[in-house]
């Protein structure tokens, strides 16, 4: 067996965020398994985006007005061009099976390779249309919708392409049955994996090691949000939930960026005890989780996007910390409240400062929690469990 692993998203340049490592991680598993295969990732197109008025110009030629009303569309379609270099260069018979990571990946395939008979299986992590409006600085409601509809017919197409669907979560499945008509039978639900190994629970003595090196005192109370700062990720709700506790020694790490840094900034600026890290690479971020007591994710409903197999839940989980996660999406699917982590109602402040005030005090139950939520990860998610199962639906479509 020989597989083709295609992404819009390329790990080797930005090893952040749930998508990228997963990438990393099913790289690394399929070397493990022996499964020989080839990824196939858009170079850095960043000085390489096409201008509005160049795209607008092509479109016109094609006989298609190309959305080009944002820099995240034109980054897109410097990505698809990328994809579409990288794919003319290969001889597809050689594979017998090909691996998509999202719908832009297989956009870029099915316009280069026209006559291919090699099965085409497509992760879905989201929902590509919603998450790309709940990440774009679009305020304008027309060109939001020329945005959402292009987005939207681009998703529907190649998802319909595809032989097999692997979603991430339950809601993922329901959303393309329902939206997009796509046969249950042809969907296996396959939530998130994390790396156990290098995620993993560490001494007093290193958390304290690390604390000194972050800038922390030992009698902190840490609780970390690694989080993109974006509509659905909720961090406003982490923000106002500190605010509602008095108490010195609490700590509130945010870790990510995006859209609305800014406004997040402002309202944690008579607070000094938030504190924003910015972006940090994926191989680093593992000395956040070990130094922490509290992992959150206040994630929300947003542009009808939930939370799938949150990955920095899994992190949290697998490095045996207290995890708090908003009751939505797949997280719904992992959690076993009060046993391997804690649930708090979305956009709930005032529920989630209830939890952590529970937790301040109770380093048993801390502790407790966090030995379950290892052993359940451990159990559960581990990346080189999850390649068995990958390889298991490539091996029925050989």
């Amino acid at each position: 067996m020989k597989a083709l692993i295609i992404s819009s998203d390329n790990p080797n340049l930005t090893n952040m965020g749930g998508k990228h490592v997963h990438l990393d991680l099913l790289d690394r598993g399929l070397t493990t398994e022996n499964c020989e295969h080839t990824c196939i990732y858009p170079v850095d197109v960043t000085k390489n985006v096409q201008s509005r008025k160049s795209l607008l110009i092509n479109g016109i030629i094609q006989g298609e007005i190309l959305p080009i009303i944002s820099p995240e569309m034109r980054h897109f379609s410097a990505v698809i061009k990328s994809l579409k270099e990288n794919l003319s260069k290969i001889t597809i018979n050689e594979y017998s099976i090909a691996h998509f990571h999202d719908v832009g990946a297989l956009e870029a395939f099915n316009s280069i390779i026209k006559n291919g008979n090699t099965p085409k299986i497509l992760t879905l992590h989201g929902y590509f249309a919603r998450e790309f409006i709940d990440y774009a600085k679009i305020t304008n409601i027309i060109e939001k919708n020329i945005f959402f509809n292009y987005c939207y017919k681009l998703e529907k197409k190649n998802t319909i392409s595809a032989n097999h669907v692997i979603t991430v979560d339950h809601r993922i499945k329901s959303y393309i049955i329902d939206e997009f008509k796509i046969n249950p039978d042809c969907i296996s639900v396959l939530p998130n994996a994390t790396d156990t190994d290098k995620f993993h629970p560490v001494s007093n003595i290193e958390r304290n090691r690390l604390r000194s090196i972050l800038g922390y005192d030992n009698n902190d109370l840490i609780i970390i949000v690694p989080r993109r700062l974006v509509p659905k990720n909720g961090v406003e709700y982490a923000i106002n939930a500190i605010k509602k506790i008095d108490h010195p020694f609490i700590k509130l790490v945010i870790i990510g960026d995006g859209i609305l840094k800014e406004n997040l900034v402002k309202i944690s600026a008579t607070d000094p005890r938030i504190t924003f890290t910015g972006p940090i690479k994926h191989n680093e971020i593992i000395q956040y989780f070990q130094m922490s007591d509290i992992v959150l994710i206040p994630s929300i409903t947003s542009n009808d996007i939930q939370e799938a197999t949150s990955l920095s839940m899994l992190e949290g989980m697998s490095s045996g910390k207290v995890v708090i996660c908003s009751k939505i999406g797949g997280m719904k699917e992992v959690i076993i409240n009060n046993n391997n982590g804690f649930f708090v109602n979305e956009k709930d402040p005032d529920n989630i400062a209830l939890v952590i005030y529970e937790l301040m005090d109770n380093q048993d139950k801390r502790e407790i929690v966090g030995k379950n939520a290892r052993k359940f990860v451990e159990e559960n998610h581990s990346y080189l469990a999850h390649t068995k199962k990958i390889c298991e639906i490539y091996s029925k479509f050989i």
